[in-house]
């Protein structure tokens, strides 16, 4: 807990979802800003807030477990959600991304919260338009977004929502991290010729832009997409990978069918483990399609500026992941 100065000079935020990859780093983002922060966790197994005011154990999908919780927070950062696209249990998702919001939106409404920030996905954008990669875990975010912006519309309380493609970062999880596992020990092969391009964001430029919709006055009743402002291709991404492992990559490529056995596969016996990672049918999915979005309404409202890219956070995601 921090025993500073608790003034009602310092803003206060509370956070949902404050022991997840993202949470953790927002919760240390706004220590760092001076915020009174409150960490909503559903346990403190591996949780780790050095220096946030208050950390509270509850459920967002049990409502009576909220209370007091939001009482006094000026911006309710909710982050608390299923995390990834190819969660297996379809109701519990939409139960912890549809009804958790309801509840979050609910107790910050009751306690006279000014301003609800939510971390959605790029993913909402295919289910609002009907092409590309239309999943349920979009569909839950989009219906969440609807629940929180007809709040809005209704006065009842700010909202702003961010739409963060795939994010690298220390603590990260997913396709980039089991790349870089699986290369490392060597039992990914070299991967096929890949012409997709993706977008990507570090986590600390997520956490800038969740703190700059907070405190924007334009940002209210807005949502944008948030990337670092690269473009990148997942065969150079291999290169990169392989170059900070001290080893040359292979001078051959795989057919990709076999990529493609190996995501069939993995997805008929559940998963497919190498060292802790695995490769899906998603995973397949992702490495053979564009998925690229700017974050130029951002840059042009706000002034949001990425600070980095994943090359030269590189080094640091490689010595975080092999150890």
């Amino acid at each position: 807990m921090n025993d500073s100065d608790n003034s009602p000079q310092r803003k206060k935020a509370l956070v949902t979802g404050a022991g997840g990859f993202i949470g953790s780093h927002l919760c240390a983002g706004l220590v760092s800003r001076n915020y009174a922060v409150t960490a909503l966790v559903r346990s403190t197994n591996n949780s780790e807030h050095s220096g946030v005011d208050e950390i509270c154990i509850a459920d967002v999908c049990e409502a009576s477990s909220l209370g007091s919780a939001f009482i006094g927070a000026d911006t309710v950062f909710h982050l608390a959600g299923a995390a990834h696209a190819n969660a297996r249990d379809y109701n519990a998702m939409r139960r912890l991304n549809v009804m958790g919001t309801e509840n979050v939106l609910r107790a910050a409404i009751a306690a006279n919260v000014r301003r609800l920030v939510y971390l959605s996905s790029s993913l909402v954008q295919a289910c609002e338009t009907g092409v590309g990669d239309i999943t349920d875990y979009g569909q839950s975010k989009l219906e969440a977004e609807q629940l929180l912006m007809s709040a809005h519309a209704n006065q009842q309380l700010e909202v702003a929502i961010l739409r963060p493609v795939n994010v690298y970062g220390a603590g990260m999880k997913g396709n980039i991290a089991s790349m870089i596992s699986l290369i490392a020990r060597r039992r990914l092969p070299p991967l096929p010729r890949l012409r997709n391009e993706l977008s990507l964001v570090s986590v600390d430029d997520l956490v800038n832009a969740l703190v700059l919709v907070a405190e924007s006055p334009s940002a209210s009743g807005n949502s944008y997409y948030v990337t670092d402002g690269e473009t990148y291709r997942v065969n150079d991404i291999e290169r990169a990978i392989y170059k900070v492992l001290g080893r040359n990559r292979p001078g051959w490529y795989s057919p990709r069918v076999v990529l493609y056995a190996a995501s069939v596969l993995a997805c008929l016996v559940g998963k497919l483990k190498a060292g802790g990672t695995s490769i899906s049918a998603r995973t397949y999915y992702n490495l053979v399609n564009d998925n690229c979005f700017s974050s130029q309404q951002i840059q042009d409202d706000l002034g949001f500026l990425p600070s980095g890219n994943l090359y030269k956070e590189m080094p640091a995601l490689v010595e975080h992941l092999v150890k």
